[in-house]
């Protein structure tokens, strides 16, 4: 019978300290650092990669959180790590602003590789090599279908000549 009595304390004192470990605030994310960059803020860094202060550290997912980033139109590369154990890291490359064209009633600001990143919240790839007034033509056209459909999110990726294509970006799962 004491047996059973020790064991019946030491399980719930068990179970409390699991459940004060959970439930309490040493295995959520504390901190976030990042780079700030002109157009990325904590809310913005929430937005495309999933991360908040007081998720839980274990539900942070470092391939999901470099792809949602990856996502953003002025995201060139990312690195996401973990310290544990409330700390989530983001070094991020921006792209580089090369050039800013303005056609019509659109702004298009382009990076140093050619692309168009940045219209919009939609990321364009011009690519690069011959019939970039064809192919800006295409772009005008897609761009704004896409506007009087409403879509202002998204790629429209017309680096191969003849074949334009626009894909939404995945949600966020």
């Amino acid at each position: 019978m004491k047996r059973l009595i020790v064991f019946i304390v030491l399980f719930i004192l068990f179970v409390s300290i699991a459940f004060v470990a959970y439930q309490g605030p040493f295995f959520r994310i504390q901190t976030v650092n990042f780079n700030r960059d002109f157009d990325m803020d904590e809310e913005v860094l929430e937005l495309y990669s999933g991360v908040r202060v007081g998720q839980f550290y274990y539900e942070v997912n470092l391939n999901k959180a470099r792809n949602g980033l990856l996502a953003h139109p002025f995201v060139k590369e990312v690195t996401v790590t973990k310290e544990f154990p409330s700390v989530v890291n983001f070094d991020i490359e921006y792209r580089t602003h090369f050039i800013t064209l303005n056609y019509l009633d659109i702004i298009l600001s382009v990076d140093d590789n050619s692309i168009l990143f940045h219209v919009d919240g939609m990321v364009v790839n011009f690519g690069l090599g011959e019939n970039q007034e064809e192919r800006f033509n295409s772009f005008v056209v897609i761009y704004r279908d896409l506007k009087n459909k409403e879509v202002d999110f998204g790629t429209i990726d017309i680096s191969t000549d003849g074949h334009p294509v626009y894909k939404p970006f995945d949600d966020k799962e």
